[in-house]
């Protein structure tokens, strides 16, 4: 069901092990990732308790869809907020430390000094796009236009003459879903979230959302880079300014939540409406065929949402990520400029 997941996975093995949940190498793109890969696995349970199922002619057959638009969407919202507590447990964890630094805002604030940071754990990024709504509410809202579109396309079909007509062009319509599977539905909702104008397959996504949120940097490093890193007073002030609006910060990035959230759970309401009978009907009397066709197209559907949703779960995770990390940065810094003011000692 989660179709692309498998396109993800190859860039994951390097990353950090998820077992210490508070350590601050703990990576909420890879929690992120296990999560959906755990959310897969259900949905084929699923599928394929479905598929056994529908081998009893009953009237559910052409319903069960809909069921399964919900399960995604409740898997979307779970994880969504699994992500967030994980979120805000590990920056309980990273400002414990946070009242030192309060007491010399105004100094941080207006640093004038150049230093090393000589850590070789340390490397600087130009962290960016936390501001924005990404993945923004309104890919939902994309999915529940094409959503109508689909409407249209089955009432259309229900006007045909013959049930070999019907069944024919439910098929077809339900092939165009299926060859979109890494098509331009997909490309085109990555491509959004990434703020281009350009085709955005699967592959290199994962590495794309993260230069997104470091101004274009990508994760290889020469070792070189790890060291000697000179903190200007610019970085020394920016990295004071976010410190100091991290709570404001997080208590945006929890409205957006709140947007996706009331996003997703709009596409539940639009489908709970949908009902094959609708468009479809041979005498008001149930028909296994057309129910069945209207199940696989239906299934199809499904499955661009769940696509959908890992690709949106990719890049709420992966900004998390970024401002963990930033925030780890801008401690180092800070703690490290209020080492030269508490001393007096600001020249190397």
């Amino acid at each position: 069901m989660v179709y692309g997941i498998n396109a993800y996975k190859d860039k994951l093995s390097s990353t950090k092990s998820t077992l210490d949940v508070y350590s601050e190498e703990f990576s909420l793109f890879s929690f992120g990732i296990e999560c959906l890969n755990e959310n897969d696995m259900e949905l084929r349970n699923i599928l394929t308790a479905s598929r056994i199922d529908s081998t009893v002619l009953n009237e559910s057959v052409g319903d069960n869809f809909i069921s399964l638009i919900k399960t995604i969407i409740k898997g979307f919202l779970r994880i969504l907020n699994k992500i967030f507590d994980t979120f805000k447990d590990a920056f309980y964890q990273i400002f414990q430390p946070k009242s030192a630094i309060d007491k010399y805002k105004k100094e941080l604030l207006n640093y004038k000094y150049e230093f090393e940071m000589v850590s070789t754990n340390f490397t600087y990024h130009d962290y960016s796009h936390f501001q924005d709504d990404i993945p923004s509410p309104d890919l939902y809202l994309w999915f529940t236009e094409d959503y109508e579109y689909s409407v249209k396309e089955l009432q259309k079909i229900a006007k045909l003459r013959t049930k070999n007509e019907i069944l024919t062009k439910i098929a077809e319509i339900t092939h165009d879903v299926d060859n979109n599977i890494d098509g331009k539905f997909y490309c085109t909702a990555r491509a959004n979230i990434l703020q281009v104008d350009e085709v955005v397959p699967a592959e290199g996504y994962s590495e794309r959302l993260y230069a997104l949120f470091r101004s274009g940097a990508s994760k290889d490093y020469m070792e070189k880079d790890r060291i000697a890193f000179k903190a200007t007073p610019r970085i020394v002030q920016e990295a004071a300014q976010r410190w100091f609006d991290y709570k404001p910060l997080k208590d945006k990035l929890k409205k957006q939540k709140a947007k996706l959230e009331a996003s997703a759970n709009n596409v539940i309401m639009k489908f709970e409406k949908l009902n094959y009978r609708d468009f479809i009907t041979t005498d008001n009397k149930f028909d296994y065929d057309f129910a069945a066709s209207f199940e696989a197209y239906g299934t199809k559907k499904a499955g661009q949402l769940s696509e959908l949703c890992n690709i949106c779960i990719m890049a709420y995770s992966a900004k998390l990520d970024a401002v963990k990390e930033a925030a780890i940065q801008d401690r180092a810094i800070c703690i490290r400029a209020l080492s030269r003011i508490i001393s007096g000692r600001y020249e190397e």
